[in-house]
């Protein structure tokens, strides 16, 4: 078992809020190493004469013109919050003091 990956589906379980047990993670790792060695094919390619891309559509993006409209009014914005009051919403915290 590789310990590194092991680390960082751990890691990554609990950034995600996710009880996983020590089956479920290892099931995690031999997933993650198989799509690694999959990437890991990339390093066979021939890439010398490969022009970089930065997109890989080259039209150019229709655009449209800049207007002012009237925006959303807060009790609009606000009516279907799970939770608020008259001025915010309120969501459930995400740090904690451990």
């Amino acid at each position: 078992m590789d310990e590194q990956l092991l680390d960082g589906v751990r890691q990554a379980a609990e950034l995600a809020k996710l009880d996983l047990t020590e089956a479920e993670s290892e099931s995690l790792v031999s997933q993650v190493a198989m799509m690694l060695s999959y990437v890991r094919i990339l390093d066979d390619l021939d890439l010398e004469n490969i022009e970089g891309t930065s997109h890989v559509r080259t039209f150019a993006q229709p655009l449209r013109d800049d207007k002012v409209v009237q925006g959303m009014t807060k009790p609009d914005g606000l009516r279907n919050s799970p939770a608020g009051d008259e001025d915010f919403f309120i969501v459930p915290g995400i740090m904690s003091e451990d």
